[in-house]
């Protein structure tokens, strides 16, 4: 599959490139993404009342870690499942045949770098059920789509790439979006799955909040199932539904209100690699380590893992980045004020991909440093649109939402970007009046 994936006619370089800019080209995407996922609504529920069953006599669900980033997506999220992940169990001392109901989650995104299809063998050998998520086409991947139970297909085998660029090759993946997609549709069919019997399993708020971290610890390793509250069953397929409808809406208002920002930001981009320096991208966030500077995006940006609240890679940061760079700085809401110190120090220029922050001036528990709102001058600043504290379903019954999309909003807004500045760059080798 390649840029037209979904849409169910081909067209010509030139005919696309009329139609939409390169970035819209993505968003377009985007909505098919969510549309695939959609599609597949009834075979993820049916998973889901499996796993649920599993879940409530004894089993928990979990990962198979692969250097791959959906499962860093969904582990430790703000309104994302508590006990998700076997190193935050429920209860320590589960028995081995608790254990073997457990359900494990495995996503493919690129090729296989870290092998563990030994590991997988085992697990279902043990009775596990393993849930894989990627290219079911990748040929790399026949064993492990062996191995697997379940398989949520992206649609894609070996090339993943959406966006045809103005040389006729193309640009933006689209493995890690749709993983992603299905990975809280999934969520969230699991967790209505467990309404249905009577149940409700410990969800995360945000630790934008102090009273989010004050949750974690009232919860966290404490209890399979709430016995402190009540939340009616919910129909199959109204929480997955709202969610993707929230994608949805938030990538068309990234459309709408947001093209002129990430055009800024390619320009930027594009003018540093032509005197030939290459945008520093200061990454946070869960699944932007396995995508940064990981395909053709190479070409004009180098990452440097940042969280400011994570002294290695502040120090990192510092020593490892240009005093005067470009920089890029993919974070959640707003900034706060040490990640602003070290920017400065270095004498950056930062543009963000963020989104808007209502605590500007207060001291953040979790990180100790002070928020602060994206800086007035900043040269390009991108709202992802999220409503602050990130989870965006509500859930009758429950005190707070679930199910965040700033995880998925940063790749599309990281993405847009990517394919503005490839297109800019291509376009000055393509001579005109040629493909």
């Amino acid at each position: 599959m390649g840029a037209t994936w979904g849409c169910g006619r081909a067209t010509s370089v030139t005919e696309e490139r009329a139609q939409l800019t390169a970035s819209q080209h993505y968003i377009a995407f985007v909505e098919r993404a969510c549309d695939l996922v959609e599609s597949d609504m009834a075979e993820i529920t049916r998973v889901a009342e499996m796993a649920a069953a599993r879940h409530i006599a004894g089993g928990m669900p979990g990962f198979a870690w692969n250097q791959q980033g959906m499962q860093d997506e969904l582990w430790g999220r703000s309104g994302g499942l508590m006990h998700m992940g076997f190193n935050r169990p429920f209860e320590r001392d589960r028995t081995e045949a608790e254990r073997q109901l457990d359900v494990v989650l495995i996503n493919w995104q690129r090729d296989v770098f870290t092998e563990n299809l030994g590991t997988l063998k085992d697990m279902k050998a043990r009775g596990v059920h393993i849930i894989g998520f990627g290219p079911k086409a990748m040929p790399k991947l026949a064993d492990y789509v062996a191995v697997c139970d379940t398989w949520f297909d992206t649609g894609f085998g070996a090339d993943d790439r959406v966006v045809m660029m103005p040389d006729g090759s193309r640009a933006g993946r689209g493995n890690l979006l749709v993983s992603m997609l299905h990975g809280w549709a999934f969520t969230a069919e699991y967790i209505s799955a467990l309404t249905r019997r009577g149940k409700i399993p410990p969800i995360w708020q945000a630790y934008l909040y102090d009273e989010g971290i004050a949750w974690g610890d009232k919860y966290s390793g404490k209890m399979q199932f709430h016995d402190d509250l009540e939340v009616p069953p919910v129909e199959p397929g109204v929480l997955a539904g709202r969610f993707l409808d929230r994608i949805r809406a938030l990538s068309r208002k990234l459309d709408r209100e947001q093209m002129e920002s990430i055009r800024t930001a390619a320009d930027l981009v594009a003018a540093e690699k032509r005197a030939g320096r290459k945008t520093v991208c200061a990454a946070m966030g869960h699944a932007p380590w396995t995508y940064v500077a990981q395909y053709e995006d190479q070409a004009w940006v180098e990452v440097s893992h940042f969280h400011s609240n994570i002294s290695s890679q502040v120090d990192s940061h510092v020593r490892g980045t240009a005093d005067g760079a470009l920089v890029l700085h993919l974070g959640y809401f707003g900034t706060d004020s040490k990640a602003i110190e070290v920017f400065e120090s270095k004498q950056q220029r930062v543009m963000y991909i963020s989104a808007d922050t209502p605590r500007d001036g207060e001291v953040g528990q979790f990180t100790g440093f002070v928020n602060k709102s994206v800086p007035d001058d900043a040269p390009a600043y991108i709202n992802m649109g999220m409503r602050y504290g990130d989870a965006c379903v509500e859930l009758e019954g429950y005190p707070h939402r679930i199910l965040p999309p700033s995880g998925i909003m940063q790749l599309v807004a990281y993405e847009c970007v990517n394919v503005e500045v490839l297109s800019r760059l291509l376009v000055e080798t393509v001579e005109p009046g040629t493909e």
